[in-house]
């Protein structure tokens, strides 16, 4: 018997059996409330089993781009509920083996101010405990892995996992069939039913594909690398496609050279050009694209008939506020209830929440709606001084993974860097803060 669960245990710590499982029950969850119910119980299982093993702390980000749909019939909240107690048991574990862990000042200090400003926001108890045990958990994991010696080994299988992951939640998203309906064309998402934030996922896989060590057929990494791409280009998203091209171009002059970059370069304003001026026939996500792309050069309001909805604006706010999708209205509205609505105290040491509850509501911005952007929500919440504490603290980290890439040429280094600058110009246009899928990359 005890010979027959060693077995067990050893086919289960297999690194393919690992992802393979995963991956299976990720894909089929969400069908009925009854198999949720099993294919959570498997999960837990499975993370137990390797709850010695780096594959845990691989598997919670992984579990980031599933958190949408992860949610655990009869238990109430998503797997992560689960997930914590398994990393309870991990760190019982450490303490036991007397594991040590990397004393990473940047990233403590940074973990802290989002602790100490968790307080300030949060619209509940619950809600409060639930975000500081996101940012303890991620804290936990990073200085483990940090502390090892064979760190950049376990960055690169990390990514893998990312990557994978990242791939499979567009493609959870394929099977189901899920699109946002716009006009005549539709914009297809993932496991969050926002085209967008999935651009945000699928761009996070693409640069930890870059790097994914794990993957050691050439053919299989480009495989996993362009499926990727597609399911950017899948969402119509004109950030996605921009932060991803810019950042692209910036990783590829660091790693093939500058005569190789500028090539890259011109094949870029090629292909943009063919995209802006060259007809696109039909009506699909390629063509809708193109549309989008083309409101940047149309100065002439499209919709005079709107305009009463804008009664002070003169007509280059007009166009900022068409190109952005309303985002221009949006911003500026909250940033004026921000410098001119709220007591000085509040600008700089926050305490309202603009993202949940009903401080929002207070906000004269039509249909309720958030900001879409989360450095506007950063003020609103941690205040200007948590918020520039926060950002200065991410930019050492930012430049410690740029440096350690200088010195070593580790491409592992650099998808690091390319992943959270990826998160950061996202939130010019998303509002992720205080969400698991900003902290965690924030204090990767």
């Amino acid at each position: 018997m005890k010979k027959t669960f060693k077995t067990a245990i050893d086919f289960l710590n297999k690194n393919i059996v690992f992802m393979s499982i995963m991956a299976a029950a990720f894909l089929l969850y969400g069908l009925n409330d009854f198999l949720n119910l099993i294919l959570a119980g498997i999960l837990f299982v499975l993370l137990l089993a390797n709850v010695a093993s780096n594959r845990l702390f691989y598997a919670y980000f992984a579990c980031i781009f599933f958190e949408p749909i992860l949610n655990v019939p009869f238990v109430g909240g998503t797997f992560f509920r689960l997930f914590y107690v398994l990393i309870l048991v991990r760190f019982i574990y450490d303490l036991v083996k007397k594991r040590k862990f990397a004393l990473d000042i940047p990233t403590l200090l940074l973990a802290l101010v989002f602790l100490v400003t968790s307080v300030l926001y949060s619209i509940s108890l619950s809600r409060n405990i639930s975000i500081a045990v996101n940012i303890v958990v991620v804290l936990y994991m990073v200085l483990s892995i940090k502390k090892q010696e064979n760190t950049a080994e376990v960055i690169g299988e990390l990514l893998t996992y990312i990557a994978v992951f990242s791939m499979l939640s567009g493609v959870y998203g394929l099977t189901r069939g899920y699109a946002n309906e716009a006009q005549t064309y539709v914009r297809l998402f993932g496991t969050i039913d926002d085209s967008n934030y999935s651009a945000l996922f699928y761009a996070i896989g693409l640069f930890a594909s870059l790097g994914a060590t794990m993957i050691k057929k050439k053919g299989l990494k480009i495989a996993l690398t362009l499926a990727l791409v597609l399911l950017i280009i899948s969402t119509a998203s004109v950030v996605g496609l921009a932060v991803a091209s810019l950042l692209m171009l910036i990783f590829f002059f660091f790693t093939q050279g500058y005569k190789k970059g500028l090539l890259l370069l011109l094949a870029l304003v090629v292909l943009l050009s063919v995209v802006l001026f060259v007809p696109l026939p039909g009506e699909g996500i390629v063509a809708a694209t193109q549309q989008k792309m083309h409101r940047f050069f149309v100065l002439e309001d499209p919709n005079p008939e709107l305009r009463y909805q804008y009664p002070n604006y003169s007509d280059f706010e007009m166009y900022l506020n068409r190109i952005t999708s309303n985002r221009y209205y949006l911003s500026k509205t909250y940033a004026i209830h921000y410098f001119f609505n709220t007591p000085l105290t509040q600008q700089l040491f926050g305490g309202n929440n603009p993202v949940e509850g009903a401080f929002r509501d207070q906000v004269p911005v039509r249909y309720s709606l958030v900001s879409h952007n989360s450095y506007i929500d950063m003020m609103f919440m941690m205040g200007m001084v948590g918020m520039l504490a926060a950002l200065v603290l991410v930019g050492i980290k930012i430049m410690r993974h740029f440096i350690a890439y200088l010195k070593t040429k580790d491409i592992r280094m650099l998808c690091l860097v390319m992943i959270v600058m990826t998160v950061l110009l996202f939130a010019t246009t998303l509002s992720l803060f205080p969400y698991r899928y900003m902290l965690a990359y924030l204090l990767i």
